[in-house]
């Protein structure tokens, strides 16, 4: 006979063990570790009397709690139940393909891309979904059936018209501007008076800043233990892209270690949506006038074209991997990219197999276009209300209005509040 409570504290035992792994990947570089304990987790949990209790239990509940912590659960355990050899040869080929995308054979990797979807979608098929990008869907909380009217109002609403050339134009333009102020050891301080002016502290947020000339440029946010231990990493050089990617990551931060809920309340979703949302917030407010006026003290110059076409990316990516999670895979997939790519102008910006989500996260393009659409939302809203991006003010309405409700968050009456996607 299986406990609820027991369960409960296996998965979060496992979910710490696993996201330890993960920090501890950033440090070394080491992935071997990391790969180990998912194929442990899996095995531990490939039970699938597990599973059928738990949908029983979830389905005949009143508890509230119970309900919300059967309901993260049989999240869990979707990833890890179901045939043991077919997850561990899903996951070793996704292994592969993150680790060696950038050396591989153009098509070579496209044939290796082609039979890790038709894994995915078969992993899919035998828990009750019609393909991977539906169950990934699901499991970041996201409704299914809003995902084609949302991307066509994306389309016809949001997309900007604007080519590459201008957009890069005003990469370099900012990238001038501030590359005598953003130098690497100047951005830990700028960032810190920015958080004391929205009345923020960097508490229960342990930073490991690596200063590396010759690894690329990377960010991450682990939350090991919400909202108690937040473990944010940075690799940190001078410019302005690598303090985007700081900001973004303190966005994670935030938003994660001033969450007050209980554990198995705020895991019943990932919320992705408001994560991903206020990490691209804190990104835009560092080209914002406020930003740039009052913390960096330089005069303001405009550059919201960076993020124009960050956007029309996000739609192309999103297009692209509904069409080929349809197993539509006799097509080229550079033909599938190019005729999304043309049609959102981001042909020069990035091709299929530069974006990493499409192997380490499918699905998640989705939840970070509402995510940038929600930023901006943010911004309109301060805008109309005269509130300040780097005040008290502001800092307050993030603090009680998302970060402490965490997933029981009312999206659709915040959306109403700040008049999303109007």
């Amino acid at each position: 006979m299986y406990n609820i409570n027991i369960l409960s504290n296996q998965i979060k035992n496992a979910e710490y063990r696993l996201k330890l792994y993960q920090w501890k990947y950033f440090i070394n570089g080491n992935i071997e570790n990391l790969i180990k304990e998912k194929k442990k987790t899996l095995i531990n949990f490939n039970n699938e009397r597990i599973l059928i209790f738990v949908k029983e239990k979830k389905e005949n509940e009143v508890n509230k709690i119970n309900k919300i912590r059967y309901d993260y659960i049989y999240r869990f355990l979707l990833n890890y139940n179901g045939n043991i050899e077919k997850i561990i040869e899903l996951e070793n080929l996704s292994d592969y393909l993150i680790k060696n995308r950038k050396i591989l054979d153009k098509k070579i990797l496209e044939k290796k891309y082609k039979e890790l979807i038709l894994l995915r979608n078969a992993f899919a098929r035998s828990i009750g979904f019609n393909n991977y990008l539906e169950y990934k869907y699901f499991v970041f909380g996201i409704n299914n059936s809003d995902v084609d009217n949302n991307i066509k109002f994306f389309s016809n609403n949001y997309i900007k018209n604007i080519n590459y050339l201008s957009y890069k134009e005003c990469v370099e333009k900012l990238k001038k501007y501030t590359e005598n102020i953003l130098k690497k050891n100047k951005q830990l301080n700028y960032i810190l008076k920015f958080l004391d002016k929205i009345n923020f502290r960097l508490k229960n947020i342990k930073l490991n800043i690596k200063q590396s000339e010759h690894k690329k440029s990377a960010g991450s946010t682990i939350d090991l233990s919400i909202p108690k231990k937040i473990l944010l990493n940075i690799n940190l050089n001078d410019g302005i892209g690598y303090f985007l990617i700081f900001m973004h990551e303190i966005g994670h931060a935030l938003y994660f270690s001033n969450i007050r809920q209980k554990y198995y309340e705020i895991k019943k979703t990932l919320n992705s949506i408001f994560d991903e949302g206020i990490a691209l917030f804190f990104e835009k407010i560092t080209v914002s006038k406020d930003f740039m006026t009052n913390i960096l003290e330089l005069d303001y110059i405009s550059c919201d074209e960076i993020f124009y076409l960050k956007n029309n990316l996000l739609l192309t990516c999103v297009l692209f991997e509904n069409d080929i999670y349809s197993e539509r895979l006799n097509d080229n997939l550079d033909e599938v990219w190019g005729k999304y790519a043309s049609k959102y102008y981001v042909n020069e910006l990035s091709h299929w197999s530069k974006e990493h989500f499409f192997f380490s996260e499918p699905g998640y393009h989705y939840p970070y276009l509402l995510g940038s659409f929600l930023a901006d939302s943010l911004s309109t809203y301060f805008k109309k209300n005269n509130i300040s991006l780097i005040s008290k003010e502001m800092g307050q309405f993030l603090n009680n209005k998302i970060f402490k409700k965490g997933s029981l968050l009312n999206q659709n009456d915040f959306f109403n509040e700040i008049l999303f996607l109007r």
